[in-house]
């Protein structure tokens, strides 16, 4: 039946996939840009079950976030369900406080214990007329003498520019003499408001002083740009850091150095280097981390991270690559993003590299469902429990939405990798929705075809020219598509 499958359709998914236009994302669980039913949201409701068939759950939390009519959070809670006892166990709460200006006034946390909230700890925050936090204290519940005691404190003082000058950060140790520890760190600024110079102290007690601990001088360039950071304690030579920047004005290399005694003089050693490749938009495609090898007395590198991109600028790849004594630089692991056609993220797959068979193992897949705007599904899963089918599925309910009693897991887990692929890709089928797999080429033409029959079946694809592919796996009453590259 494959055979007649239209080239019309083909190109229509390939299509979908090239020239979808870029919804901003608001949050998490909705997105600006799109109406849907809910005007504003002032309540979030998620319910969390782990499933170990398409149908059979067990509910084990709920959590709740409600947002004023700013959309600032005003209040989680957290609850874990008691099968035995049928009924709700407190775990954890928080409260919101807010300004007119919206700044954070106040925050309160609590922790469950049974059936009860049992307070923890509170936070209450001072702003000034340009909305600068100014202080922050944070305060301890005594259930012994029913006070809140204060354990810490901090103090920003800012310059005309708004610039941090001071901060002040006070901690409380009941047992020690004195008992608050304080220490101060202090900025100073160029014309241009670059910080050239942090200075770290700590208090003294016993001298009555400040007394320095460490010292940050910072070097711009004549574009504003840090060239090279010291630090000292005013004796000794700490680290050394270095930054160069590509023509384009974005950075190319950081270095580190390390200071050495070399007789009377200090002799700098270059520890480790970081280099970076940007695509010709700008994004970061290549970081590569060279370390210091103090048996072969140079650098050789020992980590490498590579990261691809759809036109809108989300990642679709991120691979990374380990050195070790016994490998050269290898793959390591790595993620795989999917967005639907307003660009949220719909699918991340996590893999693991196996060396010995020299193939991407799925290691975490998180799916997401969007419905009118909002999520309405979270799915995690882990090809460790597929004899189990065993998943963790969050359900989202908004506003005064109720709940059904039971949802019934609407997330397809099936998989296939890797891709792009070179000579085998893998299906994995956990709950045998499908039993027949097609790989259409962009023409229309059938290339391959195979039955399934088991939770996980394996292809060559050796056979088939290089390039773009759709692989089309078909059930008795369900069809799934896959684009595929084959390089």
């Amino acid at each position: 039946m494959f055979k007649n499958l239209s080239v019309a359709v083909i190109a229509c998914i390939i299509a979908t996939v090239s020239v979808a236009q870029k919804i901003p994302l608001q949050n998490v669980y909705t997105k600006s840009g799109e109406s849907s039913e809910f005007d504003h949201i002032s309540q979030i409701t998620v319910y969390s079950y782990t499933y170990t068939s398409a149908t059979d759950s067990t509910f084990t939390q709920k959590e709740v976030s409600t947002f004023d009519n700013q959309g600032h959070k005003t209040g989680n809670y957290t609850c874990s369900w008691d099968s035995y006892n049928n009924k709700y166990l407190n775990y954890e709460k928080e409260e919101y406080v807010y300004d007119a200006n919206g700044n954070n006034t106040e925050y309160q946390y609590w922790y469950g214990e049974g059936s009860e909230w049992i307070q923890n700890s509170l936070t209450k925050n001072k702003f000034d007329t340009n909305n600068n936090k100014i202080q922050s204290i944070v305060f301890s519940y005594n259930p012994d003498n029913e006070n809140w005691d204060t354990i810490s404190i901090q103090r920003t003082e800012y310059n005309a520019t708004g610039m941090v000058v001071a901060q002040y950060d006070s901690t409380k140790h009941p047992y020690n003499t004195p008992p608050w520890e304080i220490k101060r760190t202090t900025h100073s600024y160029d014309e241009n408001n670059n910080d050239t110079t942090i200075v770290t102290s700590q208090w003294y007690e016993s001298i009555h002083d400040w007394g320095n601990t460490l010292i940050t001088l910072n070097t711009f360039d004549s574009e504003n740009r840090l060239i090279e950071t010291n630090t000292t304690d005013g004796i000794h030579n700490g680290n050394k850091n270095t930054y160069s920047y590509n023509t384009e004005g974005y950075l190319d290399t950081a270095k580190l150095f390390r200071p050495f005694q070399n007789g009377g003089s200090i002799t700098w050693k270059l520890w480790n280097r970081l280099e970076y490749s940007y695509t010709p938009e700008h994004w970061i495609s290549k970081v590569s981390f060279w370390a210091y090898n103090q048996q072969k007395e140079a650098l050789e590198i020992v980590r490498q991270t590579l990261t691809s991109y759809n036109t809108n600028g989300d990642k679709l790849e991120v691979i990374t690559k380990l050195n070790s004594q016994y490998t050269d630089l290898t793959n390591s692991e790595k993620t795989v993003y999917e967005y639907d056609d307003d660009y949220n993220l719909i699918n991340e797959e996590y893999f693991k590299w196996d060396n010995n068979a020299k193939k991407w193992n799925t290691s975490i897949t998180t799916k997401t469902i969007y419905v009118d705007g909002v999520v309405r599904a979270q799915q995690r899963f882990s090809p460790a429990y597929a004899a189990g089918h065993y998943y963790a599925c969050n359900f989202y309910y908004y506003n005064n939405e109720v709940k059904t009693s039971a949802p019934v897991r609407t997330i397809d887990n099936t998989e296939l990798f890797p891709n792009p692929s070179h000579s085998e890709l893998t299906i994995q089928n956990p709950e045998l929705k499908y039993n027949l797999v097609s790989i259409i080429s962009t023409s229309g033409k059938l290339v391959l075809q195979k039955t399934l029959s088991a939770t996980t079946t394996t292809i060559s694809v050796s056979g088939i020219n290089n390039g773009v592919y759709i692989a089309v796996l078909q059930g008795n009453t369900n069809t799934k598509t896959f684009k595929i590259i084959k390089r």
